[in-house]
């Protein structure tokens, strides 16, 4: 059922919605990136206790309000997967922004499984089907069609709900500070360069030794500077699942690079990677060298209860 909602593109009615500041919501955002390395904003989707507003950020309004709402640490701000929603935030607030509940980090905290869609989520808890076929639409396009208002609003009506369930969860699991303590590592250096993202989504976490986690860290850097100085997406540089499998090999051979990459990308990468892969070895022999993220922790732990 297609949930009741504001769209948004003119001053008037951002100030209307913006009237009442909320003490929870959740969002979500709609955005182009094909053939650049920032993401273009084209939506911004909230959900509060009262109402929800899709956001035309083509609309050149005032956010100061908005602003606001994602800086108070008196609110609560939900997503899921927040990696890709944080450069968009970027790009329309120019500033930095409060803690985000990240509700598909929690989820990894609850169970070993790989990463799902939040369509699969929403399906699996409120057995409610979300079309992602709009996902990939022409957010660029004016006027949008209703299919894809529809689909916006559905992307953050649960979110509030959603977020209740999972963190009772995380609590009654003892799992809470193990997450809270991740999330708020997240907050403090917002990017989409995050190595747990593209774990998540590509691999198996318990597929992964110490040295692969430092590996995947200095791949997603190096595949990020690459693609900035060039302008270019990331994935022209090395796809995200090209990524996780190199960060998933021991030893890099040049039998290993082109079964992943392509004659050309091997002439251009081969000894940086080889590079990449040294000091990921090294790293991890190092007894001072900090493991990139407390995820590290719960994976050990996974994979010892998998022994017993």
């Amino acid at each position: 059922m297609t949930p009741e909602y504001t769209y948004i593109d003119t001053p008037a009615a951002l100030a209307t919605f913006t009237q009442a500041k909320p003490t929870v919501f959740g969002f979500d955002t709609e955005f182009t990136h094909v053939r650049t390395f920032n993401p273009i904003p084209e939506l911004l989707q909230i959900g509060t206790e009262q109402a929800v507003g899709i956001i035309d950020l083509r609309a050149n309004l005032p956010m100061d309000a908005l602003g606001d709402w994602f800086q108070d640490p008196a609110i609560t701000r939900i997503a899921y997967s927040v990696f890709n929603d944080v450069n968009v935030l970027s790009e329309v607030f120019r500033s930095s922004i409060g803690r985000i509940e990240d509700i598909q980090l929690a989820l990894k905290f609850l169970s070993s499984a790989p990463s799902v869609g939040y369509d699969k989520i929403i399906a699996q808890y409120f057995g409610e089907e979300i079309d992602k076929s709009m996902q990939r639409s022409e957010w660029d396009k004016r006027p949008l069609a209703p299919e894809q208002l529809d689909y916006a609003a559905l992307d953050v009506v649960h979110l509030r709900e959603l977020w209740e369930i999972v963190r009772m969860d995380l609590e009654a699991m003892g799992r809470f500070d193990w997450y809270s303590e991740e999330c708020g590592t997240r907050t403090n250096q917002p990017h989409a360069d995050d190595p747990t993202a593209v774990l998540g989504k590509s691999i198996h976490i318990l597929e992964l030794d110490e040295r692969g986690f430092h590996m995947l860290q200095l791949l997603e850097d190096w595949r990020t500077q690459q693609a900035r100085q060039s302008g270019i997406p990331k994935n022209w540089i090395l796809e995200t699942k090209t990524v996780a499998k190199l960060a998933g090999y021991k030893r890099l051979s040049d039998k290993k690079l082109m079964r992943l990459l392509s004659p050309k990308q091997v002439r251009r990468y081969r000894w940086p990677l080889m590079d990449l892969q040294r000091r990921a070895r090294h790293a991890a022999q190092d007894s001072n060298a900090i493991a990139p993220n407390k995820l590290v922790d719960f994976v050990r732990a996974l994979r010892q209860a998998s022994l017993k």
